[in-house]
């Protein structure tokens, strides 16, 4: 056999083991452009019937590479035909990483126009559109794939950051699982600038049919975000964010807009948008304020002042929760399509008029969602709501939920549901529950009965139905014929109670709560996470907080230690702060007791481009600090801003002082070191600055300073050294410093070692870290230091 034949042979093999252990693979361009619709008949005969503006040519492919889940690989150009034909339009693929812009171009004015009637041509010959509301966490690929099953025809992804989907790459990978199956459908992002906004929908080019911005969401995150609900009082600036799409983007805009509380507002409103360019606009027929408990009715009569006022489609939102509720909206909105988020989640047969057994339901959206990679998160809220009903008789199943991580669990739960309901279903009274529940569904979807939410909620408990919030009062009355009210059965299981342990009805209650904390707790405190000091002092149990047990915790789930005391810490920090910004210097080891344990190691983490933490104290303690300081970089980010120093620093000081009340104290003392920019990007204004907490919770700011042994021995030397020129000291002079310093604390502490590191933090240059030197001093001093006998 010649050579070349056995190296085909190889090379044939391993690609057919790539194929069956990987997931992944990255398309060539030729590849990459089928698979993107470019060439695909069937993908240009769907697009041209669509009535896309864009000419094929113009259709962009995202990026120099795709990344695309669940597909074997093709090993060869010789049978890339035969793999392409193997591609199902139901594959998951995602936008992928290393996706780089080009350079913006203008849209002609034909272009803009071919957009703005992208939508109204293809819903025009089309009737009772149904289209699936974004929903974060929860109109996720499967779900969405699973509601067109049952009548769906435009669907729109969860609401995505679009500052951290231009800026971070791996949350752009993972916010996003798209599949070719999966269209017309909708990218919502979330924005308040016009250039994140524009960047973002220029990444999703190609992969989606239009973009939406989030004008409607009415939560306290979006406020402290500044975007959906809570940009309607800034007009001019959506209008900017939406021009820019309209001129620089191949996709068509939209908007999703709540009304506000004058009707002439939202119309004036909505036109604004629509002049600036969006070519759909979808009505969510309640106000901001109406969330929650406050959530009232939608009005359809205000959604119609809104189709009458704009020439582009409307899309109308609210209200819709049983059968037969699409065609009314529809009747008295003259919407172009209804849309449904609340009523989809507990009934995503909606759209199909069907009210079936919840655990039906469940199961086969877990079958999606094994099909479609569904995330844990995704699927919980799933299982929750449209068992909903069942799991407030089920409690233990309701816990179930709430903790389980994998499919196969969730299944496991699902098929209890169904044995737990059919066995209750398989009464005499139950069929005729079941039987008068349709004949009201029927009635109701028919418009001959209005739609009474105590009647609906009294239907058995294992149909999908509404979720209603309803009163005290309404709780109390939701009981079918022959059934008891949750009070009186609750008073029968006290009196049984009081009646085994002669008491009062009262003491009976008491007791019935103590066992269930004491067992709960009981419970917990095997598990070995609880602190040490709840075995300790077994009197605390008594006070054990909540909020302590779920927030802190989970946060940071401890082994269980030998004592309070430290094991590997690092010593000294030094930081002096310079005219243009702060020098901070630690040594690279981290001792175990008194033994130069590891070397090498960094006691400097950095933060971000402006702001480094140093600490000395136990190495384990710090790590953790790590995470939960990534958590509020990331948290920040989510709000478009970054990390500043006296933020960080005042977080830290908040933790550090609670974990020292709860007796539970984290050995460190940090030093914060950064620049704090009162005006972003402004050098002038810039200020260095040094902030410092201790394990005990006092802080405090300062411009130089000196922990550990180094806090006793050379706080005065660094003081003397920094007030011959005070602010005026240059980054030389202050290194000169902090290296003065260190080489006296080397010979005062047998835990400090002569390789340290320098941090700079500079208000030009940012941080710069990583420099490491050695100190070569006169050791002959060490006869006279006591440690060394």
């Amino acid at each position: 056999m010649a050579f070349s034949d056995v190296l085909n042979t190889v090379v044939k093999s391993v690609f057919q083991m790539v194929a069956e252990y990987g997931s992944h693979r990255t398309l060539d361009n030729s590849y990459r452009q089928s698979f993107s619709g470019i060439g695909d008949p069937d993908w240009t005969t769907q697009v041209v019937e669509m009535g896309d503006p864009r000419p094929l040519t113009m259709i962009p492919v995202a990026g120099d590479e795709a990344v695309v889940e669940n597909i074997l690989e093709a090993p060869a150009d010789a049978e890339l035909q035969e793999t392409e034909d193997k591609l199902d339009s139901t594959d998951v693929f995602r936008v992928p990483k290393a996706l780089v812009l080009g350079p913006k171009v203008k849209n002609t004015p034909e272009q803009i126009e071919a957009k703005r009637v992208f939508w109204r041509n293809y819903l025009a010959d089309k009737k009772n559109v149904k289209v699936v509301a974004p929903m974060v966490d929860q109109s996720e690929l499967a779900f969405r794939m699973f509601v067109r099953k049952y009548g769906a025809q435009i669907t729109v992804t969860p609401m995505i950051h679009a500052h951290l989907f231009v800026n971070d790459t791996t949350y752009r990978r993972n916010s996003l699982a798209l599949c070719h199956a999966d269209r017309p459908l909708i990218v919502q992002f979330c924005a308040n600038k016009p250039e994140t906004f524009l960047d973002a929908c220029r990444l999703v080019e190609g992969f989606c049919d239009g973009v939406d911005l989030n004008l409607g969401c009415p939560q306290m995150v979006a406020k402290k975000g500044r975007y959906g609900a809570y940009l309607q009082d800034e007009v001019d600036l959506i209008c900017s964010m939406v021009s820019a799409v309209r001129d620089y983007c191949t996709l068509p805009v939209s908007c999703k807009i709540r009304i506000r509380d004058c009707p002439q507002q939202t119309i004036e409103y909505a036109r604004r948008l629509v002049d600036a360019g969006a070519t759909m606009l979808t009505v969510h027929g309640r106000t901001r304020e109406m969330k929650g408990a406050e959530t009232g009715l939608a009005d359809w009569s205000r959604i119609r002042q809104v189709v009458d006022a704009v020439d582009v489609p409307v899309v109308a939102n609210g209200n819709i929760q049983m059968p037969g509720d699409v065609e009314r909206c529809l009747a008295e909105t003259k919407a172009a399509a209804v849309m449904s988020a609340e009523g989809l989640l507990y009934n995503p047969l909606l759209f199909a008029d069907r009210n079936e057994e919840s655990w039906m339901v469940a199961k086969e959206y877990l079958e999606y969602a094994r099909k479609y990679q569904a995330g844990t998160s995704a699927v919980r809220a799933h299982i929750f709501r449209i068992c909903h009903h069942s799991l407030l008789e089920f409690a233990d199943l309701r816990m179930r939920v709430s903790t389980e991580h994998r499919i196969e669990d969730y299944e496991s739960i699902v098929e209890e549901i169904r044995i737990r309901t059919q066995t209750e279903a398989s009464s005499d009274e139950s069929h005729k529950r079941m039987s008068s529940a349709r004949e009201l569904f029927d009635r109701i979807r028919r418009g001959e009965e209005k739609m009474d939410p105590i009647a609906v909620s009294k239907t058995p408990h294992w149909i999908c139905k509404p979720y209603f919030r309803l009163s005290e009062v309404a709780r109390e009355t939701i009981v079918g014929e022959g059934e008891k009210t949750y009070k009186e059965k609750r008073k029968e299981h006290l009196q049984k109670i009081a009646d085994e342990n002669g008491l009062s009805l009262k003491w009976a209650s008491t007791k019935e709560r103590a066992e269930k904390v004491e067992r709960s707790e009981n419970d917990y405190i095997e598990t070995s996470s609880v602190p040490t000091m709840y075995k300790m002092y077994p009197a605390s149990r008594s006070r054990l907080c909540v909020r302590f047990l779920q927030e802190m915790l989970p946060l940071d789930v401890q082994a269980e230690r030998d004592g309070l005391n430290p094991t590997c810490t690092g010593t000294s920090v030094i930081a002096v702060q310079y005219e243009k910004g702060v020098v901070v210097v630690t040594d690279r080891v981290v001792s175990y007791g008194k033994t130069a344990r590891y070397k090498n190691v960094s006691r400097q983490y950095k933060v971000n481009n402006n702001m480094i933490v140093a600490f000395g104290g136990d190495h384990a303690d710090f790590q953790w600090l790590q995470n939960i300081i990534e958590r509020q970089v990331l948290a920040w980010k989510m709000i478009g801003q970054d990390l500043s120093p006296k933020a960080l620093h005042g977080y830290l000081t908040s933790l550090m002082y609670a974990r020292r009340t709860r007796m539970n104290p984290i050995w460190n003392t940090l030093i914060v070191a950064g620049i704090e920019d009162e005006e972003k990007n402004n050098k002038e204004t810039s200020t260095p600055f040094i902030g410092v907490i201790t394990q005990k919770g006092v802080a405090y700011q300062t411009k130089h300073v000196a922990t550990g042994i180094a806090a006793m021995l050379l706080n005065q030397c660094v003081e003397d050294e920094w007030r011959k020129k005070g602010d005026k000291l240059t980054r030389a002079e202050a290194e000169a410093v902090v290296r003065k310093a260190l080489e006296l604390t080397i010979y005062h502490d047998c835990t400090a070692d002569n390789d340290f590191e320098v941090g700079v933090v500079d208000a030009e240059e940012g941080v710069m870290q990583g420099k490491q030197e050695t100190v070569i001093g006169d050791w002959s001093i060490a006869e006279t230091n006591c440690q060394y006998e």
